[in-house]
């Protein structure tokens, strides 16, 4: 007992999703979203990681490194 009060410990997962429509990223402990999105109300979630995916410019990558013409003259 801490101040008076039971103290009940439970194993949980967190997991994380991402609104469809407004991005707004949640985490909870159910195994899905019971509850609408707070920012627009929709229903419809996809499951993401628990950290937001880099964006990499597309321009900066380049496979086969620096593009030379008439390398081989």
């Amino acid at each position: 007992m801490i101040h008076g009060h039971l103290v009940q410990w439970h194993k949980a997962n967190k997991r994380f999703f991402k609104c469809s429509s407004c991005k707004q990223r949640i985490a909870i402990f159910e195994i899905l979203p019971t509850k609408p999105c707070k920012i627009c109300g929709c229903t419809s979630f996809d499951r993401v990681g628990m950290r937001d995916e880099r964006m990499v410019k597309e321009d900066k990558l380049q496979i086969r490194g620096d593009e030379i013409p008439f390398v081989n003259r």
